[in-house]
């Protein structure tokens, strides 16, 4: 199972999430991690970490809008489709 995980979704930002990754990394033997976040956040931890990949994201939605109001702030429908189809060999995404 691999499963995409959004490092800035935590309330107490990345460092955090970063945690919980390592803890499930070390607790399923099976389990690989997409980490998805800025270049500086995601790809040291993935290249210490065989069965973590890093995605990264140039762009950062906050919570002071609606998630639909989110979706309808990136540039086009073909940006959004291909934003899900890069994470598509993942079996879930988390974004708290």
């Amino acid at each position: 199972v691999t499963i995409a995980v959004d490092v800035m979704g935590g309330d107490r930002g990345p460092a955090v999430v970063l945690r919980g990754a390592l803890q499930a990394l070390e607790a399923d033997p099976d389990l690989g991690l997409t980490l998805v976040g800025p270049a500086e956040e995601v790809e040291p931890f993935a290249a210490v970490h065989d069965r973590a990949t890093a995605q990264v994201a140039t762009e950062a939605r906050t919570c002071t809008s609606s998630a639909a109001a989110r979706i309808r702030a990136v540039p086009s429908p073909q940006v959004r489709v291909r934003a899900f189809r890069r994470c598509s060999r993942t079996t879930v995404s988390i974004s708290a």
